[in-house]
């Protein structure tokens, strides 16, 4: 991958995250940051492309120009836009160190297709263990934080949504039905058991917003 295309991708999504929690105070951005996620380890800093950061981010600039979160920084979710020559650190040392961590998410976007297939995965962890999320099959993914990344191709969106494990159930209840109606063997009491499911997840999220989760 280009270094251009990598720059333009970080770029878009930086600038998409910032403008969704424009209005949120309770979430801060940083982008090309360096950060110690283990303690002990201090001459592993890695540099990371996209950090969705829960409060405020204690930056410093070191003489190299370095941009360094604070060790004590809390991220909920980092995004690292993956090249060949930075593939092996993102899919194995960096997992590795941050699933020991404090970040809850982090996910892998290849813009130019050539490293993933699909270009976009994500892992949420659950006790002490990343795990895929299913939806990045389909280029989504809900994140913790609140927010919405759909990957087309090579067009990026970010969008509000509810509670992350929520809007997985009803991303797969719909794509469910999406594939039972394209099947001549379906019931209807497969697919009226699905809408009802599909209905509950709808009002749980609307029940959701009106109390402001």
């Amino acid at each position: 991958m280009s270094t251009s295309l990598h720059e333009a991708t970080v770029e878009r999504l930086i600038r998409d995250l910032e403008a969704h929690f424009q209005a949120d105070p309770d979430y801060t951005i940083c982008g090309r940051t360096h950060w110690q996620p283990l303690d002990g380890f201090p001459n592993y800093v890695p540099l990371f492309d996209v950090m969705v950061i829960e409060g405020p981010a204690p930056l410093r600039r070191q003489e190299d120009g370095a941009i360094v979160l604070d060790r004590a920084a809390s991220p909920v979710t980092i995004i690292d836009v993956v090249s060949r020559e930075s593939c092996e650190e993102e899919f194995y040392d960096k997992p590795d160190a941050l699933v020991r961590s404090a970040v809850y998410e982090y996910c892998l976007f290849d813009p130019s297709g050539d490293v993933l297939r699909p270009s976009l995965h994500a892992a949420r962890k659950q006790d002490g263990v990343f795990h895929p999320r299913r939806s990045c099959l389909r280029g989504v993914f809900f994140s913790a934080a609140g927010f919405r990344l759909t990957i087309r191709t090579s067009a990026i969106n970010v969008s509000a949504c509810g509670q992350a494990l929520d809007e997985e159930k009803l991303f797969e209840c719909q794509g469910q039905l999406e594939r039972l109606l394209g099947r001549a063997d379906t019931t209807e009491k497969q697919i009226g058991g699905l809408q009802q499911r599909i209905a509950q997840l709808d009002q749980r999220l609307a029940n959701q917003r009106a109390r402001g989760e």
